[in-house]
């Protein structure tokens, strides 16, 4: 798996830092899920880590996660949350 993630702007952007921020929007829960998750990915266990396929995490209600949501909008950091 290779990530390679863009800004808007179509530049290239550090990987994790991007799981990171995606880290910040979910919920406790989430979080931990999430975090197992990355602890997976080759890029934790070093190059020579076999492929593998996993969920991220399971998503909660939205209504569960609205105080995390408008923490998140408030920062400023995460551009289009409504």
């Amino acid at each position: 798996m290779t990530l390679t993630p863009l800004v808007a702007k179509g530049e290239n952007v550090n990987a994790m830092d991007s799981l990171n921020r995606l880290n910040r929007l979910l919920d406790a829960r989430e979080q931990g899920e999430f975090n197992r998750f990355m602890r997976t990915l080759p890029v934790a266990q070093g190059a020579n880590s076999p492929a593998s396929v996993a969920l991220a995490w399971t998503p909660s209600a939205p209504l569960n996660k609205r105080e995390t949501l408008l923490a998140a909008q408030r920062s400023g950091q995460f551009d289009g949350l409504a």
